[in-house]
């Protein structure tokens, strides 16, 4: 890469760089230098919490970086607020021809918070309306998918993770309710979950144990837990409502619709964990037809997210799998929303 166009490169990054931060996180002082081969970015960033998700989205002219792909260094992922955050692209191993195009970049950061009874972390979102179902921008597209529609969920905190077997363990064994899941063990009468595991997101949980366990740490931590809406898990999936297909670092897989799903999407814009393609996931809302209104009634439940093997079209955040809640399967795991 040639010194002018890095320097061009600078001076767009400067002009176009746009600060969105969700909730208490603030994002201030940014600045970009070029440093030979590389670019440094500096930004400060405050908060109320202990740790923030900082992610940088770069777009070369219509194409949308996979941040994967690029050599990124530095206070991305779980930072720690206060001043002289440092990021920094070896912007000439990634492109050593030179950038032929503006370039723009998105900082993001998100509040995250710990919640120690569940051992969950939870990322702190601003919410917004956003055009929510299948639209254009999909490559495959189901019927009770469409039609595209405003949903405006509000300020919420999705947990990054699904629940995992250790603390779905102590809700069993305080609850004393009973049944097998994926990645628990039962002895005299006792749950627990398989050793190495403690983490893993359990299975095999229907609707109705995903509500009994809400319910539970609610009452353990005197907050207020619940499943997350179909219009809050597919805002968080999409980045924050972005028109995004998987809930991916820039919202692709590889693979075509009928293809199985690999692996799982990993992190998100928003700091969120294996959105598409890890586990089917658990909403509070009834089954019913777009447009819907927030807290519509029926006899079934919605799955989001797909599952590891399953065709790669499930995984999309648009995609929804009507089900019984009562039934449980071994795929099918949930997260929680902690509400305002």
């Amino acid at each position: 890469m040639t010194m002018r166009r890095l320097a061009l490169l600078l001076a767009l990054l400067t002009a176009l760089l746009r600060l969105q931060s969700a909730q208490a996180a603030r994002i201030s002082g940014f600045s970009a230098v070029q440093e030979g081969r590389t670019m440094v970015l500096t930004y400060d960033l405050a908060a109320d919490a202990a740790l923030v998700h900082v992610d940088l989205l770069l777009r070369l002219g219509d194409r949308l970086l996979d941040p994967r792909d690029l050599r990124l260094s530095g206070d991305l992922g779980s930072v720690s607020p206060g001043p002289g955050k440092r990021i920094v692209w070896q912007t000439g191993d990634d492109f050593p021809g030179g950038l032929a195009g503006a370039v723009e970049g998105e900082l993001t950061a998100v509040d995250l918070v710990s919640e120690p009874v569940s051992d969950l972390i939870f990322a702190r979102l601003e919410g917004g309306c956003f055009e929510m179902g299948c639209g254009a921008w999909n490559p495959f597209c189901e019927g009770d998918e469409q039609p595209v529609f405003a949903a405006c969920p509000g300020p919420f905190a999705l947990a990054t993770t699904p629940v995992g077997a250790a603390s779905f363990a102590a809700f069993l064994n305080d609850s004393g309710r009973g049944g097998g899941f994926v990645g628990i063990v039962q002895t005299d009468g006792r749950h627990a979950p398989v050793p190495g595991q403690e983490k893993t997101p359990v299975g095999g949980v229907s609707r109705e144990d995903a509500q009994a366990y809400a319910d539970w740490l609610s009452t353990k931590t005197g907050l207020r837990f619940a499943l997350p809406s179909e219009a809050e898990w597919e805002y968080a999936c999409r980045g924050g409502g972005r028109r995004f297909v998987y809930g991916s670092a820039d919202g692709r897989m590889p693979g075509q619709p009928d293809e199985p799903a690999t692996a799982p999407s990993g992190l998100n814009a928003l700091g969120l964990l294996n959105m598409s393609g890890g586990m089917w996931e658990w909403t509070r809302d009834a089954y019913a037809p777009y447009p819907r209104a927030e807290g519509a009634t029926g006899e079934t439940g919605v799955l989001r997210g797909g599952r590891l093997g399953s065709p790669l079209r499930n995984a999309r955040c648009a995609n929804r799998y009507e089900r019984d809640p009562l039934v449980r399967e071994a795929s099918s795991g949930f997260r929680l929303v902690l509400l305002p």
